[in-house]
């Protein structure tokens, strides 16, 4: 079986936070960032981080932006470049409903380049990105492609539909009222 290399996507200027996401302490006492790597250390067997910001974590490897100004795309495509074995499975380090269940549904999916989610409209992220599409993933980033949607079209992923029902599961958190209503 071939390995799963779980992605945090830890960049992200927070505007409408106002600091940084992956810090923010959740209801339960557990940053963001800790509550990321619960749920994806369930499905996958290694972790990385990936973004402009390096989270204070000692049980992974960072990988800076190498683009400028390109958003999640950036994350991506540095893990996209430092991945040596395996499929992404890539999540956001603002979504703390997120459910191993969830990522479980999206990494057994047997698309060719990869999938992501549907609920009213394709939902980019999380997603997973086959090791055989790597390069095109990395090369679409390199070639200016700054749209997570735009990545899902390049590389034809698989969009899965996902209940209504499941909506909140793939909510951020990007305002303090988000978070006040976690």
């Amino acid at each position: 079986m071939t390995a799963t290399i779980g992605v945090i996507l830890t960049g992200g200027a927070s505007r409408r936070m106002g600091t940084p996401k992956q810090y923010l302490q959740l209801s339960t006492g557990q940053t963001m960032m800790a509550r990321m790597f619960d749920i994806l250390g369930a499905c996958s067997d290694h972790i990385i981080t990936a973004g402009g910001a390096a989270p204070d974590a000692t049980r992974n490897i960072h990988l800076d932006d190498v683009l400028v100004d390109a958003g999640p795309i950036a994350g991506i495509h540095a893990a996209c470049m430092n991945a040596t074995a395996g499929a992404l499975l890539i999540v956001p380090c603002d979504m703390p409903r997120l459910t191993p269940d969830v990522l479980r549904t999206l990494a057994s999916n047997p698309a060719q380049t990869g999938a992501c989610f549907r609920i009213d409209q394709t939902r980019p992220l999380p997603m997973r990105i086959e090791a055989a599409a790597r390069d095109a993933a990395a090369h679409h980033a390199a070639d200016g492609g700054r749209s997570l949607r735009s990545l899902v079209d390049a590389l034809e992923m698989t969009v899965m539909q996902l209940s209504t029902a499941d909506t909140t599961m793939l909510a951020n958190v990007n305002t303090p009222d988000d978070l006040a209503a976690l």
